[in-house]
């Protein structure tokens, strides 16, 4: 499409020589307002999500939010850095800037999350970004709480993770909740009847079953290296 044709003309300071899957990827996010990447570990899911949310600030003007682990926190700042050269980055969730980078436990630990969540709560983010979107499976915890309240209003909320299909179906639920999508707010009963694999359906038929919907309701892309063949 006209749109992967010009990624490359719309990045102009990445470092990546961008593999036409990953531009694929890149275009599948730009479209959706509530996505996950599912692709196998290795392939470059960073890069995409820095690439599609660029895409999109250079239309709204508006910033991006992502929610990582702290050990991978300096990685997610280097790949912004190799993917659209010098730009404003902040990991204080005091001060956010065009990228703010926070981990998880900015929202659960520390005198200051009630200041973190006042903070980006009233900071205009277009984008929201959760890496490891799994760690949000259960909508009772603390930081899911807080997390909840500081994206409510932001329009485009993606998540990362290599492992969605391989959670039990009611925590996916929880994550599709997290990112806007409305598989999420299907009442509880009835998701555990269609997905959850409860009364009559047997466990690997449910995670089947989840996994089609996923795909048919296009929330959901995940590749295997096997399909990239010509990616290191």
């Amino acid at each position: 499409s006209e749109f992967i044709k010009n990624i490359d003309d719309n990045l102009p300071h990445s470092k990546f020589d961008l593999y036409q899957q990953q531009k694929e990827g890149i275009a599948f996010l730009h479209s959706r307002n509530h996505a996950v990447l599912g692709d196998e570990t290795g392939l470059g899911k960073t890069v995409q999500l820095v690439g599609a949310a660029e895409l999109k600030m250079q239309k709204t003007n508006r910033p991006t939010l992502i929610v990582t682990l702290k050990a991978t926190q300096d990685q997610w700042i280097k790949e912004i850095e190799s993917v659209v050269g010098k730009t404003e980055i902040s990991s204080d969730p005091l001060n956010p800037k065009k990228w703010t980078v926070v981990y998880y436990n900015n929202f659960s630990q520390g005198k200051k999350v009630p200041e973190y969540v006042n903070k980006l709560s009233n900071t205009n983010f277009g984008v929201v970004i959760f890496d490891e979107l799994h760690k949000l499976k259960h909508s009772a915890a603390k930081w899911t709480r807080n997390i909840k309240e500081v994206i409510d209003s932001i329009p485009t909320k993606w998540g990362a993770t290599a492992t969605l299909s391989a959670n039990k179906p009611m925590d996916v639920k929880g994550q599709l909740e997290i990112i806007g999508h409305w598989l999420g707010d299907v009442k509880e009963k009835k998701f555990k009847a269609e997905f959850a694999g409860a009364y009559d359906t047997e466990p690997e038929e449910a995670v089947e079953n989840l996994n089609k919907w996923l795909n048919l309701t296009g929330v959901y892309v995940r590749r295997s290296k096997g399909e990239i063949r010509k990616m290191p």
